[in-house]
């Protein structure tokens, strides 16, 4: 039948096919997303192949090396750390396997690699854009590893130095501080840029230090039984999450001044205890350039297992902005596994159902009350 091109009832016949169409593809994407049934499947950005490289853009074996050499991880070991700058259409990952940091663009293509070859446990990294310089941490060892280059090209300024973690004070030990995290510290006034570490194995805080034409200095000022903190995007504070009583709160001390803060957050944060059914842990997982901060909170029942897993926003003064919901586990062995980049956007690293694969997601907040 054919349908006059001014037709009215052409018209009236077509509109309402594409509304029908429009509302149909919606429901669809929405379903894909989270589920028919309600569960939680959230899409990711793209996926990488562990035990072959991963992806088509990784070159063919030059002549005289075998499958091995260009393996993305060596030995199905998986990613410990990534990080992301969507400004740049950049991703970063530590292979430890290969002790190198593996360069993506936000398509998933591989764009080459930087080779620490440090000798020892790679267990994680950052990269200060702004002096080109990029921090590694070891497990089991008291020392950091440096290296200056451009992420974006690839360009290396300088190899690969070893720093031992210096003492606090003069004469004390330093060898009792073993770094289980590292985190920026952007430089602020005379504060100069630096590195964030946290503790593990019985020391009493987390350390800070400052880094400047190739030495490192502690932070005198660094408060005494503050750990598992982390620090303000472009700033030289840091925060901590904690449970206080019957209420979680947040801890802030700035590096620069000295001033020490802290406020109460949401009362669905509060422990819910062993036996209750509620929040079981709460932690930092980073910031933004806004200065505001997310906190990781773990959702479980009386039987302990985890059921959901949040993100949640707040401003600097604890005002609740919102949060997202986020796998409950990475289901690998990683020590840097959620990412919050400048724009506030929310980066996870997971691995994938399928056989030494990892996948990798985005998320922005979208419950606002």
């Amino acid at each position: 039948m054919k349908i006059k091109e001014n037709s009215r009832v052409g018209r009236v016949l077509i509109l309402p096919f594409f509304i029908i169409a429009s509302l149909f593809l919606t429901f669809f994407e929405f379903s894909a997303a989270f589920g028919g049934s309600g569960a939680f499947q959230p899409i990711p950005l793209f996926e990488i192949d562990c035990a072959s490289g991963g992806s088509a853009s990784v070159k063919p074996s030059p002549a005289g090396t075998n499958d091995e050499t260009i393996s993305m991880y060596a030995a199905s070991d998986f990613p410990v750390s990534f990080s992301v700058f969507e400004k740049l259409n950049l991703l970063l990952v530590l292979d430890p396997g290969r002790e190198r940091l593996c360069r993506f663009d936000m398509s998933g293509k591989f764009l080459g690699e930087l080779k620490v070859q440090a000798g020892a446990n790679l267990s994680g990294f950052v990269w200060l854009a702004s002096s080109r310089a990029s921090f590694f941490i070891f497990d089991g060892a008291c020392e950091i590893g440096v290296i200056e280059a451009d992420m974006s090209s690839g360009k290396i300024f300088s190899p690969l130095k070893k720093i031992g973690i210096p003492a606090l004070s003069e004469g004390s030990p330093a060898d009792d501080f073993t770094p289980g995290g590292i985190w920026p510290l952007a430089a602020r006034g005379a504060f100069d840029e630096g590195l964030l570490l946290n503790a593990v194995f019985g020391a009493s805080s987390d350390r800070a230090f400052i880094y400047k034409k190739g030495v490192i200095a502690p932070v005198k000022k660094f408060p005494k039984n503050f750990t598992g903190s982390a620090s303000f995007n472009g700033g030289s504070a840091v925060f901590g999450v904690e449970a206080r009583g019957s209420e979680a709160i947040m801890s802030t001390f700035d590096l620069a001044t000295g001033d020490y803060d802290w406020v109460p957050l949401l009362k669905e944060l509060a422990p819910a205890g062993a036996k209750g059914e509620g929040v079981k842990s709460v932690r930092p997982a980073g910031s933004d350039a806004s200065g505001c901060v997310y906190i990781e909170a773990l959702y479980g029942g009386a039987s302990g297992a985890f059921t959901a897993c949040y993100i949640y926003k707040f401003n600097k003064n604890g005002k609740f902005m919102g949060r997202v919901r986020v796998p409950e586990s990475p289901e690998m062995p990683a020590r840097r596994y959620i990412y919050i980049d400048a724009a506030g956007s929310i980066f996870y690293m997971k691995k994938s159902d399928a056989p030494n694969k990892v996948r990798f997601y985005k998320f922005t907040i979208d419950e606002l009350n």
